[in-house]
């Protein structure tokens, strides 16, 4: 596979890292840090909004539901930290690309359910779409996963922390 050209990093590989990264970051920090000043755990909403979407037995798997509530948004920050940096950029948007199928998936399956129900993606911010969910939760997370794939594939670009000889670059012809 060919080296990114400046062009590539500057108008494909550059945004599409902060975009993506940045939704991570914005979508952890509301499940981790919103309302906490209020004295409120943004991460029991989370769990809540988890059960919502009635894919798992609540009452087998709360365990399985309680860890996701806390594993999703930690892991969304430090994807979102890595792909704003430019810093193994490769994996990160790969286990980006990994979560954003599971998200899609669920979404989609609440919407052919017909539930109502709240995505909770991004905390009180529920952006572009409303909070409900609904194919735009889908359509936004496909626009997602593009990014991701294609940052899986082509890697972070030269506008970006990532040196040479990394691991997380095409090759020598990278520098």
């Amino acid at each position: 596979m060919s080296a990114p050209s400046w062009k590539e990093s500057l108008l494909l590989q550059a945004p599409a890292r902060l975009i993506l990264g940045g939704a991570l970051l914005i979508a952890a920090y509301m499940k981790l840090f919103d309302h906490v000043w209020a004295g409120n755990d943004p991460t029991l909403a989370f769990a809540e909004a988890i059960k919502g979407y009635h894919l798992l037995d609540i009452e087998k798997h709360h365990h399985i539901i309680e860890l996701a509530a806390y594993a999703i948004p930690w892991t969304e920050l430090l994807v979102g930290l890595l792909l704003v940096a430019g810093f193994w950029t490769r994996p990160a948007a790969f286990v980006a690309f990994v979560m954003l199928v599971g998200f899609t998936v669920a979404n989609a399956m609440v919407v052919i359910s017909g539930e109502n129900t709240s995505c909770a993606c991004f905390g009180d911010l529920e952006w572009p779409c409303g909070d409900t969910i609904s194919w735009c939760q889908v359509a936004r997370n496909a626009v997602f996963l593009a990014m991701a794939g294609y940052l899986a594939v082509r890697g972070a670009g030269r506008l970006a922390l990532e040196m040479p000889g990394s691991g997380t670059k095409s090759g020598p012809a990278d520098a």
